[in-house]
Formats: C-alpha cells, structure tokens, sequence
C-alpha cells in the first residue's frame, strides 16, 4: 500500500554513485531528535549526542558536535514516514561519499551553475553557494542551474505524492568533503 501524502518539494534523487546493499556505501542510520521531525528527504542533517539516550540522533542543519570539523550528511527519508517512525531510524547519506544528489533544498535567489561550490545552509537544511571561510559539502555539476521537474505542460507521478509538489525545482551537485573555502589571489 502506498501511502499518499502531499510533498512541498521532491524527494531526494541520488543519481550516481548509491548502492545501499555495499559496504563501500558511505551511510549512517539514527533516530530523530525530538522537535527535528521536520527533517524531510534532500535536507541537509548531521548527528547530535544524545547522553540521556546514549545515540546520536539526527538534527537538522550541521552542528560540530565537539568536532573541529562539522560531518554533514543527506537525508533519505522524511523523518515522519512511518518506516522511519516505527524503526526509529532514518538514515543520512555522508557528503564524504562520492554521490551526484539532486535536491529541491537550497537557498533560492543565488546562482547555480556548473562549479559553483556549495556549503550548507545554517540549520535550515538547505545548500547555499559558499564563500571565502565556508564548509565545502560538493559542487554543482549540471549546467542549467536550477531546474524545474515539472516544465509547463508535463504531467509527472512523484512516487508517494498525492499531487505534484508545489516547488518543482531542484539543483544538482556532487557531495565532495572538500574542506574550507580558502581566499583566492588575483590572477595578475
């Protein structure tokens, strides 16, 4: 039985590089965090310690967590899909893999173009374009920028969608732990 349910944007698509069954498949599943069950498919997340639970459980955003480096990940799920409820366990996709994720979550009013790095969002689970000092998380690999799935006139089925999601538009980019953006000397 599928179980239908209107969607603001798509679901996450992982285009290249997924294979849930390999050992070589960089993932991790944890439980939600309490008041984090806005987490949908395609934002950004990272684990938080929880030492009343002892687990880490999924936040939405990225959070150093005592790291020196923040570890974000990808959602898969929505974190109120009854799968993921029942086996309290939604897993997150690591940006450290080598994957090509398309996303409707990302920062709307900035360019995306082929080679434009890309950092997260703050806690809103969105990427964003980076800047000089900013976390790199991949780099936008498809030369449209954003697209629409959903051109005028084209009817399509989103899986588990009573109805077309209202915001159509995603962006498409490759995850890539690359570190911090670093100042760039003029080309003389």
């Amino acid at each position: 039985m599928i179980i239908k349910t209107n969607r603001t944007k798509p679901r996450v698509q992982i285009l290249r590089g997924w294979d849930l069954v390999s050992t070589s498949t960089l993932h991790q599943v944890h439980a939600v965090k309490a008041g984090q069950e806005d987490i949908k498919s395609g934002m950004i997340i990272s684990r938080v310690w929880n030492g009343t639970l002892g687990r880490y459980e999924w936040t939405k955003g990225v959070t150093a967590n005592g790291l020196a480096t923040p570890v974000p990940y990808i959602a898969f799920q929505d974190a109120t899909e009854a799968d993921v409820v029942a086996a309290e366990g939604l897993t997150g996709i690591s940006i450290s893999g080598d994957y090509e994720i398309q996303t409707g979550y990302f920062k709307t009013g900035e360019t995306y173009n082929a080679d434009v790095l890309l950092t997260f969002d703050g806690t809103t689970g969105g990427v964003k374009p980076a800047a000089e000092g900013n976390y790199v998380i991949g780099r936008v690999t498809r030369n449209q920028g954003v697209k629409s799935l959903n051109p005028a006139g084209v009817a399509l089925f989103y899986e588990n969608s009573e109805t077309t999601p209202a915001n159509s538009s995603v962006i498409t980019f490759e995850t890539s732990n690359m570190g911090f953006v670093q100042a760039v000397d003029a080309i003389a």
